[in-house]
């Protein structure tokens, strides 16, 4: 009898430890799937208003872009990302993509159009009550035809117009994350390089020509309205700019793409920062697709938190 009662109670432990296994098993297997496959991101802009809200958490699936699901799963057209365009929090964002690797793109009077996908869904356009902005003033409602890189396209860089020339220099450093790009330039006038021009007058940049910042390097806006000043400056000579990219003291003259490009846009038209302004995005810099709202809140004009109760559980189109 006490024999018995021995091995009932020693039964009764493997139980207890085997249960408790399956229980960490499981739990396990919910933790990667949480970190593998879904996240939650709490979105602070009006930039996708009205589909997304400053104060939703977003859940956000993973599956298209996330090692090994991405070999199952596509983006697609459509769909609202959440991602980064760099390292660190402050660069988090969350757009719609309208344009996948291989598509030809081109904005014209605030008016989206993607010429491989050529009904309406994806053409998000500019507010009937809104005022298109000349294209001398900002990038927002005009940009000439573009096509999307894809993985293997292989560029020339000297054969590209100013525009061009940047946003692929903007490309490739953000795919090479870990090197150092810096786009060099050179003013000719009347076929004479003049490496100590003094600019002045100019609305986005004044001093020394070969001390313009880093930071305006890259920007294609910024080289057109420049050569643009330039010439009106000097009417009757010939004023050229001549763009070299550079990685440290290395000329870069050709480059293949390692990763495919996607074109990103704001619901909001009007106050968006996407892909008109920063240019296309890789997909590596993706974190993944918004599927629902998990949670809304936000603070009243008296400082007050209130839950959007009719946004939780809502699905993100």
């Amino acid at each position: 009898m006490a024999l018995s009662s021995h091995v009932s109670a020693g039964d009764s432990s493997v139980t207890v430890v085997r249960l408790i296994l399956r229980i960490l098993l499981i739990a396990l297997a919910l933790l990667i799937f949480r970190y593998a496959a879904c996240d939650s991101y709490s979105i602070k802009t009006v930039q996708m208003k009205p589909s997304v809200l400053p104060g939703d958490r977003l859940i956000v699936s993973r599956f298209a872009y996330a090692f090994p699901f991405k070999l199952a799963f596509r983006p697609r057209r459509g769909d609202v990302v959440i991602g980064n365009l760099h390292a660190g929090k402050d660069s988090l964002f969350c757009l719609r993509i309208v344009a996948l690797p291989g598509d030809t793109l081109s904005i014209h009077d605030g008016r989206f159009i993607n010429n491989a996908y050529p009904d309406d869904a994806f053409r998000p356009k500019l507010s009937d009550t809104a005022t298109v902005v000349p294209m001398d003033y900002s990038l927002r409602d005009y940009m000439a035809t573009l096509t999307l890189p894809h993985k293997g396209k292989r560029v020339l860089l000297d054969s590209l117009n100013i525009r061009d020339f940047c946003l692929t220099a903007g490309m490739i450093a953000m795919a090479n994350p870990d090197r150092t790009y810096r786009i060099r330039a050179r003013l000719f006038i009347d076929g004479i390089e003049m490496p100590e021009y003094r600019i002045s007058a100019f609305a986005l940049y004044r001093g020394a020509f070969d001390s313009i910042p880093a930071s305006l390097s890259m920007n294609s806006f910024f080289w057109s309205r420049l050569l643009d000043f330039l010439r009106g400056k000097h009417e009757e000579k010939e004023v050229s700019l001549l763009l070299s990219l550079f990685e440290k003291d290395n000329l870069v003259i050709t480059h293949t793409f390692r990763q495919s490009f996607i074109f990103l846009l704001a619901d909001n038209w009007q106050s968006g920062y996407d892909s008109r302004f920063f240019g296309p995005v890789n997909l590596s810099r993706i974190r993944g697709s918004a599927v629902s709202v998990l949670w809304s809140a936000y603070t009243d004009s008296t400082g007050s938190r209130n839950i959007r109760f009719n946004r939780i559980g809502k699905f993100i189109s």
